[in-house]
């Protein structure tokens, strides 16, 4: 359990490092659309990090976290798709 709770924390730290990266050094350099591009990488990392630290004392933690993640990557598409193209 405790080498899943350091990958968790690793993918965590480094999403939040990029996402520091992109919104606050990077931000001017960037157009909206490819910043909207940039979160298909960070968010499920996210999402990846933060749901496996909180199934980590569940049984089979990895395949929660991984189901959490797919989950994201669908949620994420239907509103880039659907909602995305209304504002």
């Amino acid at each position: 359990m405790k080498k899943l709770q350091v990958v968790y924390g690793t993918v965590l730290f480094l999403a939040i490092i990029f996402v520091a990266y992109m919104y606050g050094i990077n931000f001017n350099s960037m157009s909206e659309t490819e910043l909207v591009n940039l979160s298909l990488i960070w968010v499920p990392c996210v999402v990846f990090g933060v749901s496996g630290l909180l199934t980590v004392k569940k049984a089979k933690p990895l395949i929660h976290a991984i189901m959490y993640t797919i989950g994201s990557i669908f949620l994420l598409a239907f509103f880039f798709m659907e909602i995305w193209p209304l504002l």
